[in-house]
């Protein structure tokens, strides 16, 4: 503290008044200029202002003291506080002592000593005062150093259980590492028993999954077998001609009526054959429905610890794809199986999609209403084949393949419990987007008109028009339509398409036109649009394929053009379903589209796909079999009733459960060499039997390709009858 600085810092006084009291000396206070008034007045602001200094200094005191044991930050502010303090009580108790010793000094004098008794007395009351505020200060001082001693034995204690809590830290984990050193190999030998469970664990399940698919196609088809035979059985007069029907070469196997179990045809034979000498009577549903009800009970027990499949997606089938397909490899056969190209699409196609994957501004989310691009170059192209300006921003939204765009109408305007009509054969992924949102399926089959024994074509294959309005109910929502038509070629007349709308009309239909082979008709066919009929367009939908338009089916970039509220609510459930659209190729189909005009691409591709037609055309008439002449698409049906497969070939289990043409097409991949699709894939199991007797090509080939199989099929002759 500095000696020259007044202890009330800016108080208004003379200068006389900022001589510290410490210097002032007798003859000073016997003088007029420091009188006895003055010092009464010093010595009171002298008491005031120590009075304050002792309680601040007190309690700064009391916080050293609960300041001990705070982090090492504080303890560093503590420790400058009590320095501070302390060198600044000493200065005041130096002040003191000088103040008091002055005081004393005049009080004691006689000489000096004020003629006025009340005088002497202030001041010896002030001296006093002093000395006890001395006291109070030398005491605080102790308070002090005694809190800063303690503060800092408390900071020793607290490093020493910090050292020893590290030492005790240190030797717990050395004891837990030695611990765990011990037990790593028995874990780590544990895990991988553990991951060895698990993978078999999946192997069972998926058996158990696929035991399950089993059965349940065994309990349908012995139901379908059960409805069969009560048909059966009120058209002929004795159980023996039902088994002839039948013709089950097995059934005379397991003849017991005991050992009849409901998943399996032989049994059913068995049981059949038990009762086939007795007298006739209809066979009774209900002990058949009541011991497949008995299975599935079982069934359920056995496998309740699976998690259950959706019964959306529990009765599905093995697809023919994936039976069929992998075939070709398998047999080393010609592949005239599934629909897709093999060979490349055109070279400017491919610079197409070089183009817009190099754009580096082509990666990222689409709108969910496609790109601008697209839809403009779409609405250019098809405007004048639909006879109206198309609005490219409501009237066309790109899809995820034509397959995801017929999916979100389905999942758009479909209620539980509405119907779908559709016409058969159709393609088959229709089932499942119908079914997987609420709707019910309804069929109406073309049929040939005429002999299929001999080479006909597919403008002979006729929708009865009185068949399809019996099938429409008050449920009835939508009537999918197909044109040209996958698997017969066929490119539907004007005039048939008025009918079908004609009552899409009276009964407020909406109409779904599956128009993904729209650029590939042949001459003197042309291919028309049911939408620009009249009063069509504001209840249809038509559905187009880059994929088929270009080559291009793993490019899964598909279209919808029709009316804005239609539109708006397939958008609508497609922005849930997969929110846009793959940026880069919608580009990579608007340059395909731009280029396809210059490049003169749809009338060359039609010319080379009638090529092909013909090539494939050429190699089954050489060989005696019967077809279907397409008027577009790029398959034919051919007519196998007579091809005679030896009756004891031995089938897959998922063959052997299939109509005939499964058979006929599993035994062509491997005995012939040439893969074909089985048609009935395409019908419901009720009339799965018109389909039993053709066969689906798919001419979309190399000319290697379809020369081999040509070289393949003649080796159907030896096993043609005539």
């Amino acid at each position: 503290m500095n000696n020259n600085k007044s202890l009330t810092p800016g108080s208004p006084s003379p200068a006389t008044l900022h001589t510290p009291l410490s210097n002032l000396t007798s003859n000073d206070l016997s003088t007029s200029a420091h009188s006895w008034e003055y010092l009464r007045k010093q010595a009171r602001q002298f008491e005031n202002e120590l009075e304050q200094k002792l309680t601040s200094y007190s309690k700064i005191a009391a916080q050293v003291g609960r300041s001990v044991g705070y982090s090492k930050e504080g303890e560093g502010a503590t420790g400058n506080s009590s320095e501070a303090m302390e060198l600044e009580l000493e200065e005041l108790i130096k002040k003191l002592t000088s103040v008091v010793n002055s005081m004393a000094e005049v009080v004691d004098r006689p000489s000096t000593t004020p003629t006025n008794p009340s005088m002497m007395h202030m001041l010896q009351r002030h001296r006093d005062i002093l000395y006890d505020y001395s006291k109070e200060f030398k005491k605080t001082k102790a308070n002090i150093l005694a809190a800063k001693n303690h503060s800092d034995l408390l900071n020793s204690v607290r490093e020493d259980i910090r050292r020893y809590s590290l030492l005790i830290k240190v030797a717990f984990y050395s004891s837990f590492k030695s611990g765990i050193s011990s037990e790593t190999d028995y874990f780590l030998g544990e895990r991988g028993r553990i991951e060895s469970s698990h993978r078999m664990t999946d192997m069972i399940i998926e058996q158990a999954y696929e035991t399950r698919e089993e059965i349940g196609r065994q309990r349908n088809i012995l139901l379908n077998m059960n409805n069969r035979m009560n048909r059966l059985t009120n058209m002929f007069p004795g159980i023996n001609s039902l088994i002839d029907i039948l013709q089950i070469p097995f059934a005379k196997k397991n003849p017991d009526m005991k050992n009849f179990r409901s998943n399996s045809l032989v049994s059913c034979v068995g049981f059949l054959a038990t009762i086939k000498k007795k007298p006739f009577v209809k066979f009774s549903s209900a002990l058949l429905t009541q011991r497949i009800m008995a299975t599935n009970t079982k069934i359920s027990s056995d496998n309740k610890q699976l998690i259950k499949r959706s019964d959306k997606i529990a009765h599905f089938k093995q697809d023919v794809w994936s039976i069929f397909t992998p075939l070709a490899q398998q047999f080393n056969a010609a592949n005239l199986g599934q629909g897709f190209m093999d060979f490349p699409p055109p070279d400017f196609v491919i610079e197409a999609a070089n183009r817009a994957i190099n754009n580096r501004n082509d990666h990222q989310y689409s709108p969910p209403k496609g790109r601008a691009n697209l839809k403009s170059i779409l609405a250019k192209s098809y405007s004048p084949l639909f006879k109206r300006t198309l609005d490219p921003d409501s009237e066309i939204l790109p899809t995820a393949g034509a397959n995801e765009g017929l999916y979100a109408i389905f999942a758009a305007f479909l209620d539980p419990g509405d119907e779908v009509i559709l016409i058969e054969p159709f393609f088959d992924q229709y089932i499942a987007n119908i079914t997987m949102n609420g709707g019910v399926p309804v069929y109406v089959p073309l049929r040939p008109m005429g002999d299929t024994n001999k080479i006909m074509s597919s403008r002979d294959w006729k929708l009865d028009i009185n068949e399809l309005r019996s099938k429409i109910t008050s449920k009835s929502k939508i009537i999918v339509f197909n044109t040209p038509h996958n698997p017969v070629g066929k490119v539907f007349s004007i005039e048939e398409m008025a009918e079908i709308n004609k009552l899409a009309e009276e009964f407020n239909l909406m109409i779904i036109s599956d128009e993904v082979y729209d650029r590939l008709y042949y001459d003197p066919d042309v291919h028309e649009r049911i939408a620009n009929l009249p009063g069509a367009w504001e209840r249809t939908i038509t559905v187009g394929s880059g994929g088929k338009t270009f080559g291009t089916t793993g490019w899964r970039i598909g279209w919808l053009i029709g009316p804005k509220h239609l539109i708006g609510a397939a958008l609508s459930a497609q922005t849930r379903i997969v929110f846009c659209v793959n940026t880069p190729l919608q580009e990579a189909l608007a340059i395909s589209f731009d280029l396809a005009e210059t490049n003169n691409y749809f009338e060359n591709t039609i010319g080379e796909y009638t090529r092909r037609r013909e090539k494939l055309m050429k190699a089954l008439t050489d060989v005696g079999l019967p077809y279907t002449i397409p008027q577009g698409s790029y398959f034919i049906l051919a007519n196998t009733a007579k091809v005679k497969i030896p009756e004891d070939y031995p089938y897959p289990d998922v063959i052997l459960q299939r109509p005939r043409d499964f058979k006929v097409c599993y035994w062509m991949a491997k005995e012939i060499g040439v893969v074909a699709i089985p048609p009935s894939e395409f019908y419901c199991e009720e009339n799965a039997h018109l389909a039993e007797n053709f066969i689906r090509l798919a001419f979309c080939k190399t000319d290697k390709t379809l020369d081999e199989a040509a070289k393949n099929l003649q080796k159907l002759k030896k096993y043609i009858e005539e």
